[in-house]
Parts: C-alpha cells; structure tokens; sequence
C-alpha cells in the first residue's frame, strides 16, 4: 500500500486527469473471494439458473416457494455468504432467491458498481414477479437503499452490517492513496454524472431521508469495517427502523450467527424485533455446533 500511496500522490499532483481516471478504475475492481465449502453445500440444494442483467449474465439461486425474500450481498462478497438465512425463512414458506453481483461470484463481468448493484436488485425483484423483503450486507445494504428510491417495492428491509458513509469517508480515502483533494474532486464530478447517485446522499444521516419502509438493522460492535457512527446516522435518518447491536463477530461472520438469522427471520414474517429470551427460543438447538465456547460462530 505505501507504494501506491507514494505513486498516487506523485500523480495527483503532476497529471491529476490521469489520476482521477486511475482512482474512478479502482472503484470499480472487485476482488473474487473463494467460495468456501460451507457455502458451496448450501448451494447444493437450490435452483440455479442464469439470467442477464444490463447486459451481463448473473448467477441466480432459489429454494422454497412463497413470498419472495431476495438476499443481496456486499463488496467483493457472493450470494452464498448470506446461505444462513435460507433454511428459516424456507421453513417459514417463504421462496429465498440469492444471487452474485456482476465481477463477484460466479456470475460475468469484470468491474462493478453501485449504479449496477442496484439495478440488478431491481432487475431480480422484477423478474421474480415482486418481492416481499430484502435481507442485505455491507454495500449491497447501500444498493438496496438506491433501488427502493429508484421504484423498488418491498414490505420489510433486514440491513446486516451496512455500508454508510460518515463525513470523513472521502478524506479517508484520499489520504490512504494520497491523492489530493483536486483529484477527488475530479472523481466525485465524474462519479455523480455517470450514476447519477450523489455522495452526499450516500452519508448515514441521509441514506434514510424519507423512507418509511420497516426496517431492521443489525450491526457488530467488532465491526472494523463500517463505523459504528454511520450506522447510528442511518438508524436515526430512517423513520421508525429499529437497530440491533451484538458484539464478537465482525463484519463477516455475523452473517452466521443464529441469533442474526432468528432475528432477520422473525422480522421478515412479523415485522417485530425479538427480546433475548424469544431470540433464544428460536434458535436451531443443532447452531450450537456452529459455535466456539465464547459463543461466537467458529
């Protein structure tokens, strides 16, 4: 990384163009991370089936039948990141619908974005006729929050983990690279006419603005990756969500965590937040073997 930086602020400084161009690529690189067994075997017993998406084939997963509940999955992530959540809601009669974004996964493309991870969501609720809820992590959270205000219908939103913005985000980024502020500059301008999604609205204090949509947000004190600030800015910008704290699992690991997926499963189907003792209750007794001896997925 400190060769970059060196690099990047070297050209910021002398071809600031070139460099903006350079950071705009950047954004759009995702890195393909390795399916893991655990998901591969979840996999296993879906539906799978391919299907385009602003020109690019996307893999698509379904289990069960019902109302749909669609499971959008973050940066550098894949749909079967999210494989926890399928057997409750299917048990619940729900068809759970999972997918891989584009350069993610196993499905086509080789860059990515928010514009494109939005509109796939909106591509997939479509064309499964309507969805009931979305359960969503990290950026595909963020994705899910443009969609809705692009004409996305649902009844209930479940938000594990999900990527805000704070005031600082941008000069966090500028100076991990190095790049000047001319150059951000550059990219933001860039960014805003492309997509048409303004960074501002992109801070947690307005990501909410005007949404009314039930919403449940569940975040890891130990997570090291989303500030804890921008999810708090989140909560208190969307009118009547309800935020969840639990502690020990990061931003990853929280997504097999069986009282994240009691809770996400029981506000899919009721819209109500469980107490401890009801989370308890709900808990497959077999999830204990999931666990380490602190209680913490292994």
């Amino acid at each position: 990384m400190s060769n970059i930086k060196t690099t990047m602020g070297i050209l910021s400084r002398i071809a600031p163009r070139t460099t903006a161009q350079i950071s705009s690529l950047l954004f759009t690189l995702p890195h393909r991370v390795p399916r893991p067994a655990r998901e591969r075997l979840v996999l296993e017993s879906a539906r799978s089936y391919r299907m385009k998406s602003l020109g690019v084939p996307l893999q698509v997963w379904e289990w069960g039948e019902g109302p749909v509940v669609l499971l959008a999955h973050g940066w550098a992530g894949r749909g079967s990141q999210l494989g926890a959540f399928v057997q409750p809601l299917v048990q619940g009669g729900y068809k759970v619908i999972a997918f891989d974004q584009p350069a993610h996964g196993d499905s086509g493309g080789r860059t990515a974005s928010l514009h494109a991870f939005a509109e796939n969501i909106r591509t997939l609720a479509e064309a499964s006729g309507g969805v009931h809820a979305v359960i969503a992590h990290s950026f595909g959270a963020m994705a899910t929050n443009i969609a809705i205000r692009r004409g996305l219908e649902v009844n209930r939103l479940v938000f594990v983990g999900p990527a805000a913005w704070t005031d600082n985000t941008v000069a966090n980024w500028a100076a991990q690279y190095g790049v000047t502020a001319s150059v951000v500059g550059r990219v933001r301008r860039a960014s805003e006419q492309r997509y048409g999604i303004r960074w501002d609205d992109l801070l947690g204090r307005n990501l909410g603005r005007g949404m009314r949509t039930p919403l449940l947000l569940v975040h890891d004190e130990d997570d090291s990756e989303i500030p804890r600030q921008a999810v708090e800015d989140l909560a208190g910008s969307w009118e009547g969500s309800q935020l969840v704290w639990t502690a020990g699992f990061g931003h990853n690991r929280i997504l097999r965590a069986p009282m994240v997926v009691a809770q996400a499963a029981a506000f899919v189907t009721t819209g109500q937040v469980l107490s401890l003792e009801e989370v308890a209750k709900s808990i497959d007794p077999w999830a204990e073997f999931l666990h380490d001896s602190k209680g913490r997925v292994a």
